[in-house]
């Protein structure tokens, strides 16, 4: 093997993992094959005004940092960080957004730096002493497991919209298999937007397909209290089972599945 196929075989492998669509907006919507730091895939979105562009992630990277209870935007320390992280790749946060704004004809160097923005900016979690990315999803695929049932975990399901998204688990069965999210904030502060993340994906996931009554939100409360609101509004979209009462989540997931 020389340098040159070495590199060859890596950028196809990467070009594979991304794809692009247009969205409502007329926004270009890509979608990597980078990951978040709880295994989403990164998307950048892309503006065309003409001889300029616009390059950001529309709010997502600090959305996903809030699920994992780091609230960047209202902790001055973090805040710093991650524009100090920006600047030094010359892009900005602004209300949230990381963006890049050029022009037309460099925007492959205004996606790279956005992304590379995206990336260093989401790592700040690895300093987060409460975050805990795998530790309650490994407890019960361990349960569902001694209850007989086999799961994969973070399987990629599109929306209607074209979005992709990353359910915690998919039950494989005859009768059609189900999905099943798991919320388990570390904080109070990320409770709700788990909760708006999980509303909103399933939404979207198959609302007349297969799954449409075979979708499932398992509640950490043994962590952190869940407000009756929240429930209610995840009971809107999907079957709500609490972690306290995990024999009935499992009986009813077999029942469904």
């Amino acid at each position: 093997m020389i340098c040159s196929d070495l590199l060859e075989a890596y950028m196809a492998t990467i070009k594979e993992g991304f794809h692009c669509a247009t969205d409502s907006d007329g926004r270009l919507c890509v979608v990597t094959p980078y990951l978040y730091p709880d295994h989403d895939f990164i998307e950048v979105f892309v503006k065309d005004k003409g001889e300029t562009v616009v390059v950001s992630d529309l709010g997502e990277t600090l959305r996903h940092l809030d699920t994992l209870g780091m609230d960047v935007v209202n902790t001055p320390k973090l805040k710093y960080a991650a524009e100090r992280i920006a600047a030094g790749l010359q892009v900005s946060i602004q209300s949230g957004v990381i963006v890049r704004r050029g022009r037309a004809a460099e925007v492959g160097k205004l996606v790279f730096e956005v992304l590379s923005a995206i990336k260093l900016v989401s790592s700040l979690v690895y300093g987060n002493r409460a975050y805990e990315p795998v530790g309650f999803d490994e407890e019960v695929q361990e349960f569902v497991k001694s209850n007989g049932i086999d799961v994969e975990r973070r399987v990629s399901v599109p929306g209607v919209s074209g979005s992709e998204y990353t359910v915690s688990f998919k039950l494989h069965a005859p009768g059609g298999g189900a999905l099943v999210q798991t919320i388990s904030p570390r904080t109070k502060g990320g409770v709700k937007s788990q909760v708006n993340s999980a509303f909103r994906m399933w939404s979207d996931i198959d609302p007349i397909g297969p799954f449409q009554d075979k979708k499932f939100c398992l509640v950490n409360d043994e962590s952190l209290p869940f407000r009756a609101e929240d429930l209610t509004l995840l009971g809107r979209v999907s079957r709500v089972h609490r972690w306290t009462e995990r024999q009935g989540f499992v009986e009813d997931l077999k029942r469904v599945a």
